[in-house]
């Protein structure tokens, strides 16, 4: 699954980046493992999130996705429009076996988290940025598994 990011347009002969609202779910090919067979489905609720984690739930058939912001961003956590950017709350899951999005509070608002993983039954990211453009060092469990499928 590939979701969100930027889109690059060209205005006045400057380039801009936007938000891209997409979703791609890739099916690899068991017999020829280099092809992948790409679908676009719909974006997940709420708005496109720029440098968002994610991670398998293998054991819930689904998908897991935290963090991130909706203005993307450089690397000091201001926007490429020159405003600061902030972490979008929550977290987003699909479920491979409906195709569904579903929504999740989680206990903190995180963006630029390249690191989503699960220990003791609680997904947690490590590191990242949180709001004010703040550089985070810790590790937050942001939510509890197994999800539930309503």
């Amino acid at each position: 699954m590939v979701c969100d990011g930027v889109a690059v347009r060209e205005q006045h002969g400057k380039r801009h980046f936007e938000p891209s609202a997409e979703c791609w779910r890739g099916v690899i090919d068991a017999d020829a493992t280099e092809t992948i067979a790409w679908t676009q489905i719909p974006p997940h609720p709420g708005p496109a999130r720029y440098r968002m984690a994610a991670t398998a739930l293998g054991d819930r058939a689904a998908l897991l996705f935290v963090g991130g912001a909706a203005n993307p961003y450089n690397y000091d956590g201001i926007g490429y429009d020159g405003q600061p950017s902030e972490p979008e709350p929550g977290a987003i899951v699909y479920d491979l076996q409906t195709d569904r999005w579903h929504r999740r509070a989680t206990p903190v608002a995180t963006m630029d988290t390249r690191n989503l993983v699960v220990v003791g039954g609680k997904a947690r990211v490590i590191g990242g940025m949180r709001a004010g453009q703040r550089v985070a060092n810790d590790v937050v469990a942001v939510a509890e598994l197994p999800f539930d499928r309503h």
